[in-house]
Order: structure tokens, then sequence, then C-alpha cells
């Protein structure tokens, strides 16, 4: 997890915030692991990991979402995280700022991450 600055994990939290609604407006489950908390998990690689928001339908999760800010599209992140959640049968979003938009399918594409880059 990256180190964020107050200013950006607040815009982080309110961004899962805002996700977590709209999931739910549609019908689906949603867990939410805001600044750091491990409230729910998928296991990957034999580990509980936590993506920021774990998305389902009938008992399922079927989507992860990590949530990113400015500061947080980096190879670091990348290696660390995105691969390693989208190393399984749910489908990865890595939920970037427009700014970074490009940054984020550049490392997607580099290290061969299968996620989908949305933006906010």
């Amino acid at each position: 997890m990256a180190k964020r600055i107050d200013y950006e994990q607040n815009l982080h939290d309110q961004e899962i915030a805002r996700l977590e609604a709209l999931e739910r407006q549609k019908g689906n489950y949603v867990c939410t692991n805001p600044n750091g908390e491990h409230n729910c998990y998928v296991e990957r690689n034999g580990g509980k990991v936590y993506p920021d928001l774990l998305i389902g339908k009938n008992g399922k999760i079927n989507r992860l979402i990590e949530v990113e800010t400015e500061s947080s599209v980096t190879e670091d992140e990348a290696l660390n995280q995105w691969a390693v959640y989208a190393d399984g049968p749910s489908t990865l979003e890595v939920h970037v700022p427009r700014t970074k938009e490009l940054v984020a399918k550049k490392l997607v594409q580099k290290f061969h991450i299968r996620a989908i880059v949305t933006v906010y």
C-alpha cells in the first residue's frame, strides 16, 4: 500500500465510498478496505490480500477494484499489488485519476497485468 499524504488519502477514501454507493445501487454485494483496513479479503498465492473494493453477486466475488491516487500509480504498486490482485479468477480494475490513465495503462502493459484501467 502506498504512503499517501492526508489530502490524497482523503480523496482515495472518498472515491472508494463513491464507488461503493454506485455498486450497491446496481444491486451488487460490496465490501471495502479504505485507509488500509482489513475488512474483507481474497486469497492470492496462498495468502490474504485486501483490495480497496470487492464486488460480487450471488455469494461470489467477481471483481476487485484498487483505487490509486496521483502519487500511487507506480511500478512498485503495479508489481506488488496490481499483479498479485490480478492473479486470480476475479476481474481487476485499477481506478486512477484521469491524469494518470496513460501511466497506468503503460504499467499494466509493461508487466503483463490482467487489469482494466478506469478513471475518476
